[in-house]
């Protein structure tokens, strides 16, 4: 259960960047909000989500046979599958944890560099169409 309606200083930082044209710290004010202030309590914080995580981790590291693990990565576009530039990754560590607050928050702030790079580069209109298809529901490319 998570308590809602709290004034976090993180939305009202994200905002006021958001305000002044700093798209980039916007992103990483808010990712903390959703990280830190919601994710990391009703989901990082569960010892079971912990070991599931853990065991995933450590297959992916060392390339488990069987083949049951997925590899921790986020796309930064409507398409699932990782494209050259797209997409961030999370250490490829056997010691890597995802729900230590610090190792997620230094990926996703990772993400949100190479995101604002794509905004600022050549790739902007793909970028942008991207977006326009996952606000419109039209699903993954």
């Amino acid at each position: 259960m998570l308590p809602f309606g709290f004034p976090f200083e993180e939305i009202r930082s994200g905002f006021r960047e958001l305000n002044h044209g700093e798209i980039s710290k916007s992103v990483k004010w808010l990712a903390v909000h959703e990280q830190v202030n919601i994710l990391q309590k009703i989901f990082y914080n569960d010892v079971d989500v912990q070991r599931a995580l853990a065991a995933n981790q450590l297959a992916w590291a060392i390339g488990f046979p069987s083949g049951l693990y997925e590899e921790v990565k986020l796309t930064l576009s409507a398409q699932c599958q990782t494209k050259d530039g797209w997409t961030a990754f999370f250490p490829k560590s056997r010691d890597a944890k995802l729900w230590i607050k610090d190792e997620r928050m230094f990926f996703v702030n990772s993400a949100a560099d190479q995101f604002d790079n794509l905004l600022k580069g050549k790739k902007r209109a793909d970028l942008e169409r991207s977006l326009r298809s996952i606000a419109a529901g039209e699903g993954v490319q």
